[in-house]
């Protein structure tokens, strides 16, 4: 893949399409009602491990969608070793940070 360090101009996306349902985003200025998901790769992986300190690869979900697949998204502390220190689903994790929210407006 080419790049352009020797004229370092940033590339923005004016729309993104949501990796699960298709739906076209508006990113023009930045990502709108959506996350964005970057990896650097992963060993073992036969797609995408391009070894590198600057190439990722990068997806969007819409968050219509995030909502519907909670149930299956992972949610995880790691340490700097990248070892797994906590685990829990997003639909979890979305309870324990409503429920801190409550407690710091009530306190």
């Amino acid at each position: 893949m080419p790049d352009n360090e020797s004229n370092p101009k940033e590339i923005v996306p004016k729309h993104s399409e949501c990796i699960a349902c298709g739906k076209l985003l508006d990113c023009s200025e930045f990502f709108n009602d959506c996350t964005v998901w970057r990896t650097h790769g992963n060993y073992g992986s036969l797609e995408f491990d391009p070894m590198s300190d600057s190439t990722v690869c990068e997806v969007v979900i819409c968050d219509e969608c995030l909502v519907k697949k909670s149930k299956v998204i992972r949610v995880v502390k790691r340490t700097t070793r990248q070892r797994i220190v906590s685990e829990q689903s997003f639909e979890d994790w979305k309870k324990y940070i409503k429920e801190l929210d409550k407690k710091s407006q009530h306190g």
